[in-house]
């Protein structure tokens, strides 16, 4: 697969599953970023659930890290939480998830909630893309993210 195409496959759809293997090495907390579009709801309860644009992880630092490497967290949050002052109907949120069994709970096969199921391949392979993309990018980092 060439690198442009990984690039938008965890930029665009998966997302959540590139955020869970860079959880798993770096630690860090999960951030989502929301928009209520009331397409999505609880199988189980029919509470609404937000469509969910992307996921990446948050440092304590404040530094956010993806598919594109570790950015400034201020810039990346400010300009989706600039999307609320546009004035539209829909509600754009942040959300932040401690661990891997809150993000679950946005992830099924799409019909219902708004992330797709992965296995086990899938947080290994992008493990895989993002060690190769950014080249020696891990060293360090266990120790600033958010416990």
């Amino acid at each position: 697969m060439f690198e442009e195409d990984l690039s938008q496959r965890y930029l665009e759809g998966e997302c959540h599953v590139m955020a869970v293997a860079l959880q798993r090495m770096f630690g860090g907390r999960f951030v989502l970023f929301c928009e209520d579009t009331g397409d999505y709801w609880d199988p189980e309860t029919g509470d609404p659930v937000p469509a969910v644009h992307h996921v990446c992880i948050e440092f304590a630092d404040g530094r956010v890290v993806d598919v594109s490497g570790v950015r400034d967290g201020g810039n990346v949050l400010g300009q989706w939480e600039a999307l609320n002052d546009e004035g539209g109907d829909a509600g754009f949120s942040i959300l932040r998830l401690d661990d891997e069994d809150e993000l679950m709970e946005f992830v099924d096969e799409g019909e219902y909630l708004p992330l797709a199921s992965f296995c086990e391949q899938d947080v290994e392979e992008a493990e895989r893309c993002f060690l190769d993309r950014h080249p020696g990018i891990g060293l360090g980092y266990d120790s600033m993210a958010v416990h």
